[in-house]
């Protein structure tokens, strides 16, 4: 699981930013003039919350993902150098990959057992 770095919280931020902004303009256009209680007020600012959720959340998001998905694509790796082929009597060290004798059990520079 990746950390939520700057991409994820700008994201996050402009959803909640349009949501917000939605709801409080739809929520005065709709209910402009009228005497409402405050109960009913919290319940035409969720509707219009949940709209504008809706309405900005769901694309945005969308987008994001897209773009997760793109800058998360591998890219092929490059095709490794072959060494030079070993002296007569050498070979390649598994480890350090160091020419080695072709007959040592460890390599002479990191240790390892062949």
């Amino acid at each position: 699981m990746s950390k939520i770095g700057r991409k994820e919280y700008l994201t996050i931020g402009l959803i909640l930013i349009c949501t917000i902004l939605f709801a409080i303009i739809h929520s005065s256009i709709v209910y402009r003039g009228q005497e409402i209680s405050m109960s009913r007020a919290f319940v035409y600012f969720g509707t219009s919350f949940l709209g504008g959720l809706m309405i900005f959340g769901i694309p945005i998001f969308i987008i994001y993902l897209i773009s997760v998905v793109y800058s998360q694509r591998k890219t092929k790796a490059p095709i490794p150098l072959i060494k030079s082929i070993p002296e007569e009597g050498m070979k390649y060290c598994s480890n350090c990959g160091e020419k080695i004798k072709k007959n040592a059990t460890f390599c002479e520079f990191c240790g390892s057992k062949q």
